[in-house]
């Protein structure tokens, strides 16, 4: 067996799900990181410098985990932007057949009252950020190149030490371990992906489905709140449970935006259980 690690063209490397990756697998793959944080920085809206850096690296795969989200998201920007750098990013690497895995999302759904939306229910995206997502997954399934399509619905998971930007899990957390009250949404239903589980997905493909073509749900099996989540986390790891409180508005999110994991599971994917990403949280937590 061939000893020579695999090169990856990763975007997004500072991102909160980037620099997990990184944490996780930087022994097991030679990675390019690319982002405007990185060293050198890359701009991906720089086309003739990404496609220098691609042709230089000659990478066995793409990961381009990049995207404009959060506050951002609601800029009308985001659809040109986004849009305009993953088809770049699927031209380039479309000229070696180069396998591409996307981080799509959740929201390019909507419609089904009770939720566990299906890979293969229809495209009704709720806003810019995702009418982008659902153009540039068309361009990439049209692309004939393998892929890996990822959905998930609202990133969690410790961070890593290299992430310093605002988001709203890790914010949560850092709330609660300094004392201060948070108020969370307790009505809205999700099942959450873990970005841990995420990383082990990508690697899952690169490792035993490179060259499929594969849409996946991910995110764990139970369906829960957001409320009910941190305050598991906050009994497991000694944090003061009274400082949640149930009466925050998730306004713009689904009542159920829940998400069939059942192909994840048919596939042999790896999928935390809900008590196994408690319990991972929550002894990150007691180690600081």
């Amino acid at each position: 067996m061939s000893n020579v690690k695999k090169k990856l063209f990763l975007t997004g490397a500072s991102s909160f799900l980037g620099t997990k990756f990184v944490d996780l697998y930087g022994d097991k793959y030679e990675i390019t990181q690319v982002s405007r944080n990185s060293i050198p920085a890359t701009d991906l809206n720089d086309f003739e410098s990404v496609k220098l850096l691609f042709e230089t690296i000659q990478p066995d795969v793409v990961v381009h985990l990049a995207a404009t989200v959060g506050r951002d998201a609601a800029n009308t920007d985001v659809l040109a932007v986004d849009t305009a750098t993953t088809k770049n990013l699927i031209d380039i690497a479309r000229k070696d057949d180069v396998p591409f895995i996307y981080t799509s999302s959740e929201i390019v759904y909507n419609g089904r009252p009770d939720g566990m939306y299906l890979e293969t229910d229809e495209y009704h995206p709720r806003s810019a950020y995702g009418e982008s997502k659902v153009i540039s997954e068309k361009y990439l399934i049209e692309s004939g190149l393998p892929y890996l399509i990822t959905r998930g619905h609202r990133y969690i998971g410790f961070p890593s030490e290299r992430f310093n930007r605002p988001k709203q899990f890790p914010d949560t957390l850092c709330e609660l371990m300094n004392g201060r009250e948070v108020h969370l949404d307790s009505h809205r239903l999700v099942n959450l992906v873990l970005i841990d589980d995420i990383c082990d997905a990508i690697d899952h493909y690169i490792s035993n489905d490179l060259g499929k073509k594969l849409i996946l749900n991910l995110g764990m099996k139970e369906v829960i709140t957001y409320n009910q989540l941190l305050t598991d986390i906050a009994k497991a790891s000694g944090l003061n449970e009274a400082l949640i409180h149930d009466d925050g508005e998730e306004l713009g999110w689904l009542p159920n935006n829940t998400l069939s994991t059942q192909k994840l599971r048919e596939l042999g994917y790896p999928q935390r259980t809900y008590d196994e990403i408690v319990k991972l949280i929550s002894d990150e937590i007691k180690k600081i």
